[in-house]
């Protein structure tokens, strides 16, 4: 019945000319189509045993996989450390888990010199204070005599160190004050564009850690908060901290005036 080349057949196998149910009958292009509604419909009901169970529990995993961010630490060489790092932030991302830890109360906190940048073969800041008492000086005509900064204008560090920490306080209080935060921070940024590294030529933002930064941003890719917790200047790293590292001012703590 049907169109001339067009096959009718019970979805059931019975005789279409009398099952007496018109309604169950389709018409197949050919006898391959109904060999191929049967063969489906004899799979559709022979799903091996616990098949539910087993798709529930790889949908699962799937889900697990997508909601864990992906593990980016190319610097990081694939040993002990690496792998204590991915296991402990794993760890405590996983919901359920007997370490989970809410994203609200994962706190990362780094120090600054020597962690995240080198500290070699001064402290960066030092740098800071030695450029700016070159820079300050041709007000101040007395300090070519006067020491510490006599000495520092000489770029004579060992007799800068000599005087000790009342030295070091008179050169911070000529560099760090008699201006507000936000003059201050104007001109740190300026000079931290420019600043090189002495031995390596290269610009003191350069001279970072980047593994250290990698972990930085794996840990906020699994809901850290990170810190800069340093004894370098408050009002010295948060004018660049955000741009380097990638941790916002609010979340920098230091040393002030």
């Amino acid at each position: 019945r049907g169109r001339p080349g067009r096959q009718v057949a019970c979805v059931d196998g019975a005789d279409p000319g009398r099952c007496g149910d018109p309604g169950a009958c389709r018409a197949f292009e050919s006898v391959s189509e109904v060999i191929l509604e049967r063969n489906m419909r004899l799979k559709s009901v022979s799903w091996p045993r616990h098949f539910s169970k087993w798709l529930t529990l790889l949908l699962s995993l799937v889900a697990q996989a997508q909601a864990q961010p992906p593990v980016d630490l190319p610097s990081w060489n694939d040993g002990a450390a690496r792998a204590r790092i991915v296991a402990f932030v794993r760890a405590v991302s996983e919901t359920g888990g007997k370490d989970f830890v809410p994203a609200a109360e994962r706190i990362a906190v780094f120090d600054n010199d020597g962690t995240l940048w080198t500290e070699q073969p001064v402290y960066f800041q030092a740098l800071f204070v030695r450029d700016r008492i070159k820079a300050l000086a041709p007000k101040h005509p007395e300090w070519k005599t006067k020491e510490p900064y006599a000495s520092l204008l000489k770029d004579d560090l060992k007799a800068v160190m000599a005087g000790g920490d009342k030295a070091v306080q008179q050169l911070i209080m000529a560099t760090h004050t008699g201006m507000t935060s936000d003059e201050f921070s104007a001109v740190v940024s300026d000079w931290i564009a420019t600043a090189r590294h002495p031995k390596t030529g290269r610009l003191l933002t350069d001279m970072t850690y980047q593994p250290m930064k990698e972990l930085l941003a794996y840990l906020r890719a699994n809901g850290f908060k990170t810190f800069i917790v340093s004894g370098g200047g408050i009002e010295f790293m948060r004018p660049w901290a955000e741009r380097v590292y990638g941790v916002p001012p609010e979340q920098v703590i230091g040393s002030s005036i």
